[in-house]
């Protein structure tokens, strides 16, 4: 074979690899390119769900922390509204201790009291300094074995010596306390739930 003619053939096999070479290294970086993009792509996807499930949390979070914040303020007012219905109701028998109608109210205080107590002979009655002229009438009239002492007033209450009687036997084992403001504490006690739904204007409390 001539000289030109197997020049030839180097110079187009030499071109048929350089070819072949480049097919093959643009075939390369069009893999890696497309393999880039799709692990850009599921990174971008795993880095968009965390942030939306941290974002999730923070709303929950946010959302039970308003709610408990307003079911406190709910709580609170409510509180303050029968703590204020108490004390209304404590000014009410508070200016009933002081009207004409106490006598009859805390002569059947002491008999409540005495029959509840059910214990016969000698009896302690305590009730205000205020109160122990009437008391002692009270007990004549009724025919009560019984001593009448004052300083009821030194009772500890939310709202202060209301009146009544605390009948007990004379070693004071066995007591009874019939006054105004231990007749509201248990009506507050055992009437909460409707206390509340009429000082709120909805359901009783759970």
């Amino acid at each position: 074979m001539p000289l030109e003619n197997i020049l030839q053939a180097l110079e187009a096999e030499s071109e048929r690899q350089v070819a072949e070479v480049a097919h093959t290294a643009q075939t390369e970086v069009a893999r890696l390119h497309a393999q880039a993009q799709a692990q850009a792509t599921t990174v971008q996807q795993q880095h968009m769900l965390a942030i939306q499930a941290a974002l999730q949390a923070e709303r929950a979070r946010i959302v039970n922390q308003a709610r408990l914040e307003a079911l406190r303020v709910v709580m609170g007012t409510r509180e303050t509204l029968m703590a204020s219905a108490l004390e209304m109701a404590a000014r009410r028998l508070g200016s009933l201790a002081a009207s004409p109608a106490y006598p009859a109210l805390l002569r059947r205080l002491t008999q409540e009291a005495v029959a509840r107590l059910g214990t016969p002979g000698q009896l302690r009655l305590r009730v205000r300094s205020y109160d122990v002229a009437l008391m002692c009438s009270l007990v004549e009239e009724m025919g009560l074995a019984a001593t009448v002492e004052g300083n009821l007033e030194s009772e500890a209450s939310p709202w202060g010596c209301l009146g009544g009687v605390v009948v007990a036997t004379p070693d004071e084992r066995i007591s009874l306390a019939n006054t105004l403001a231990a007749r509201l504490q248990r009506a507050a006690s055992l009437y909460r739930s409707d206390i509340a739904a009429l000082v709120c204007g909805h359901g009783s409390e759970g």
